[in-house]
């Protein structure tokens, strides 16, 4: 039982040094288990590299698993049955309930409680709490803390509410995504897969309370933990640092390994140092000194051909700062680089994403956005929110038409076209004129031709409104408008012209969106069912069963993995993992994007959060000092290309 760490800069070789030694073992002891354990983010990759490292291209005995992928690995192994998982999607269903239930117990909160926005944040604030073990004694004793204010007081209070209902809620039934690693803490001695085997800890800047527990436990049952850490030789490791000093969260994560070791009595071995000389960054010295020096050196470069190596470009939009990296990384390709070997990040690429398609498509280049795509503007689910908009005003020209121009009814666009300038020419409005025949005659539709046109078109689509009116007419609860949902989409056979779009797109070599297209409809779905499960009989009305979709449907999204092995990257740069990257791309680098600017606001503000850690009580890190990591993830992410960063 020893805890092991591994030690070097970014760009070192921490990673394949670990990863030799890995395999190396595991071909000596073929009936022992090793554990390889990354951020989510990481799996594939580093499966890929570890099978590519291997002289035998397998790795029978080495498991590349992030941490909830563990949990499962040993429920499965012990045949351990755990409750359903409440995702974000069925807590903030479960939360949009509790809060209409515990209303009369809400003093401070009570007027935005209902609103979406606040929802989403009480759902982070108690998959928070619940990461940070914080239960509601801890709660308790937050609130009744002397150095508190009494706003924080009035507010927590209300937190409490809400925390202690929900956790009542569960019991029994239900289990967070955040709770499965103490389930999987409580079962981990009875695991074989775990007992007795090497684990690496790789890719982490630390860890949340929850997880360290499970660390602490490894240490206790594990031949050995080993853990890699990011920074350089020079950094006196085990001492406290300022907070803007660019390695103070290795530091704090180095200490904090030392003290769990120390407190369950395992062995610490000396950490080992890798040199970066044989490192990914050690032919390029521009890059080498960029690593070495930036957020702490004072040195000025000396070397020769430096612009070779890092080039800075101003451009005046974000559609310009596209199409220059476009017709750059074509360049690259026709000098013989591979797509795969370049990648683009950005402060917010939210600002990039949608614009791409339009330009990037023009240049042919392939590319891989790594972010999780929102639904609430996906043609189906504009499609339901516009059918609770046209019951809610009436039918209004406006909801009518953009439920039609999603192109989910049998209406052609010429279709859509007519009626609509028939209903803009008549001023037609109303559930009444709908759902009977058209009979109002305009100068532009005075002949009987054009009225059998227009109801012609209208029959093709107002059966299914009529059936969805009728259906929720005497009813008020959550099943009974669910099930005449449900029933309107099939009318529609939403199902159906999704999955043809699908396939579409998969015909026009758009697998990224073709994976969207097949993921919508069974998300949506889940949804309702959700919404039944949890709040079945409780009695709504149409506008409220609104309110509650949309807060599940807020936290819904769509995840794809890399549809094809040579693409370039696009992404975040605090989320985005890159790894056997050339060159990089930094799309809108400025002093006010980069750090980040610090979000004012939420139900805790960051002033009583560093008053809480002030008095023990840590929660995810304030805004300031996730400020200063940032200047750790920047170094991380510029030290990845190894030829060239733009």
């Amino acid at each position: 039982m020893s805890l092991s760490l591994i030690v070097g800069s970014s760009g070192s070789g921490k990673s394949t040094h670990i990863y030799s030694r890995i395999i190396e073992e595991s071909m000596e002891h073929k009936d022992k288990n090793f554990l390889v354990i990354v951020p989510e983010q990481y799996t594939m990759s580093t499966q890929r590299l570890l099978v590519s490292m291997h002289p035998n291209k397998c790795i029978m005995n080495i498991d590349v698993l992030s941490f909830n992928r563990l949990a499962y690995r040993v429920f499965e192994e012990l045949g351990a049955s755990v409750w359903s998982v409440l995702d974000d999607t069925g807590k903030s269903l479960v939360i949009r309930k509790l809060v209409n239930n515990n209303l009369a117990d809400i003093k401070t909160l009570k007027n935005n409680i209902t609103k979406l926005s606040y929802i989403t944040q009480i759902k982070s604030l108690i998959s928070e709490m619940t990461q940070y073990n914080i239960s509601p004694e801890k709660l308790t004793e937050m609130i009744n803390s002397p150095t508190m204010s009494e706003s924080f007081r009035r507010k927590a209070s209300d937190l409490l509410v809400i925390y202690q209902a929900f956790l009542d809620f569960i019991e029994g039934k239900y289990v967070t995504t955040e709770s499965i690693l103490s389930t999987l803490n409580e079962m981990l001695d009875s695991s074989e897969i775990v007992s007795n085997s090497t684990v690496v800890l790789d890719g982490f800047t630390g860890f949340t309370p929850i997880q360290y527990q499970l660390v602490e436990h490894m240490l206790k049952i594990c031949d050995e933990v080993a853990v890699t850490i990011t920074a350089d030789q020079d950094t006196p490791l085990f001492e406290v640092k300022s907070e803007d000093e660019v390695f103070a969260m290795s530091s704090e994560f180095a200490m904090k390994m030392n003290r769990i070791a120390k407190k369950v009595g395992t062995e610490i071995n000396e950490p080992l140092f890798i040199s970066d000389e044989k490192g990914w960054l050690s032919e390029n010295s521009a890059l080498t000194f960029l690593e070495r020096n930036i957020f702490r050196g004072e040195e000025v470069y000396q070397g020769e051909n430096a612009a070779d190596s890092i080039s800075i470009t101003g451009l005046r939009s974000p559609r310009d700062e596209l199409k220059y990296v476009a017709i750059t990384i074509n360049k690259l390709v026709r000098e013989g680089m591979h797509y795969k070997d370049i990648a683009v990040v950005a402060p917010n690429m939210e600002s990039y994403r949608y614009l791409l398609p339009g330009i990037w498509t023009d240049y042919q280049i392939p590319y891989f956005i790594d972010a999780k795509t929102e639904i609430l503007f996906h043609p189906m689910a504009e499609a339901i929110d516009s059918l609770f908009d046209i019951f809610d005003r009436d039918f209004r020209r406006e909801d009518v038409f953009r439920f039609l121009r999603t192109g989910l009814t049998a209406l052609t666009n010429d279709e859509i076209d007519y009626l609509e300038n028939y209903i803009l020419a008549t001023g037609i409005r109303g559930k009444k004129k709908y759902f009977h025949p058209f009979a109002i005659r305009s100068n532009q539709f005075n002949k009987d031709e054009d009225l059998l046109k227009v109801n012609e078109i209208r029959d093709k689509i107002i059966q299914p409104f009529i059936d969805f009116e009728k259906a929720i007419k005497n009813t008020d609860t959550v099943r009974n408008i669910a099930t005449a949902l449900y029933n309107f989409l099939l009318c529609f056979d939403v199902e159906g012209k999704i999955n043809e779009r699908g396939k579409q797109f998969s015909q026009d070599n758009n697998p990224v969106k073709a994976k969207e297209y097949s993921q919508i409809y069974p998300i949506i779905m889940d949804i309702l069912d959700k919404m039944v499960s949890i709040l079945d009989e409780e009695k709504v009305d149409l506008g409220e069963f609104h309110d509650i979709y949309e807060a599940g449907l807020s936290a819904a999204s769509i995840g794809v993995i890399p549809p094809a092995n040579d693409s370039v990257i696009l992404g975040d740069i605090e989320r985005t993992r890159l790894s056997n990257i050339k060159v990089l791309f930094c799309l809108g680098a400025s002093d006010d994007a980069i750090p980040k600017k610090v979000e004012n606001g939420g139900i805790l503000s960051q002033l009583e959060r560093e008053q809480l850690l002030e008095q023990g009580f840590e929660l995810a890190p304030s805004d300031r000092q996730k400020s200063f990591r940032q200047r750790f993830y920047l170094y991380l992410m510029l030290t990845k290309p190894n030829k060239n960063y733009l």
